[in-house]
Order: C-alpha cells, then structure tokens, then sequence
C-alpha cells in the first residue's frame, strides 16, 4: 500500500510535466517512466525533431540508452544529467538528413551511429555552452575497436 501511495505523486508529476509542455509527437511511454529525469529542453527538441523526420524513432531499447545511474558511470554525462537519449530511427533515410533535422530541433550533441542493431541512429543531446556543436562518429565496427572519429565519417555508412 505504500508504494501505491509514492507512486500516484509520482504519475501526476510526470503527467503534468507532459502536459504543461504541450508535446505533439511524443508520447510519454517512449521515455519508460524517466519523463521526470530528463530536461525539459531535451523532451521539448525530440518532439521536434520527431516531428521533422522521415520514419519512425525509436528510444534505444539498449540498457542506459536515456539514464545512466550505474556506480561505474561518470556522472558529469549528458545521460546522467538527463540532457541526452540514444534515438533509432526507422525508414529510408541518410543520417546526415537526421543529423541536420537534430540541430534544426535543437540540438547540439550529435553522435552518429551508422552501425547500431536493428536500426542506424543518432545520440541527440544538449550539451553547454548551448553555442557551440559537438558532434561525432562511433566506428567501432570498421575499426574493431572503441573508435569515435570525426563525424562526418559516420555519413559515408548511414546513407
């Protein structure tokens, strides 16, 4: 009974928070009960960019792919800090069409993953200062070992 008690509060909040931002592509089962955590700037430019894309996103089903809370983890990152979310996105597209329609929504921490199962995606996130890009490629695949390069690289696998 007392877990009921603690998570009615809880369900109003992040009901609340879905509704004051007034999000149109988004629903709020595509956070997994993490709607509380993240920024609101980072929900505000996914339902942007939802909007804007051509297929269907997909948060990464992949453990950590919103929030990270392991002991092992660096808390100074953007997915500890709720500002960041591990995006697949479905369809016949490039991920440098993705990668424009991600700053157009307002991002600026841009990761390109052309070599993610099932689907190619995109680390979207808002890092600060908000003036600047950060951007990269994991190339792991082609290189065999952990490798972010420069991001245009990723652009030569996504299309």
């Amino acid at each position: 009974m007392k877990k009921l008690f603690l998570l009615i509060p809880l369900a109003v909040m992040v009901y609340h928070k879905m509704i004051s931002m007034n999000l149109k592509n988004v629903d709020s089962r595509e956070f997994r009960g993490f709607d509380l955590f993240l920024s609101s700037g980072v929900m505000k430019s996914y339902d942007q960019f939802k909007g804007l894309v051509e297929g269907e996103c997909i948060i990464s089903p992949a453990r950590h792919s919103i929030l990270r809370f392991d002991k092992d983890f660096l808390k100074t990152t953007d997915h500890y800090l709720g500002r960041a979310l591990d995006v697949m996105i479905t369809g016949d597209f490039t991920l440098y069409n993705c990668y424009q329609k991600a700053i157009q929504a307002g991002f600026n921490a841009i990761g390109i993953y052309p070599f993610w199962q099932p689907y190619k995606g995109l680390h979207l996130g808002i890092r600060y200062p908000t003036d600047r890009l950060y951007r990269w490629s994991d190339l792991s695949r082609v290189s065999g070992i952990h490798d972010y390069q420069y991001y245009g690289e990723g652009f030569e696998y996504g299309k």
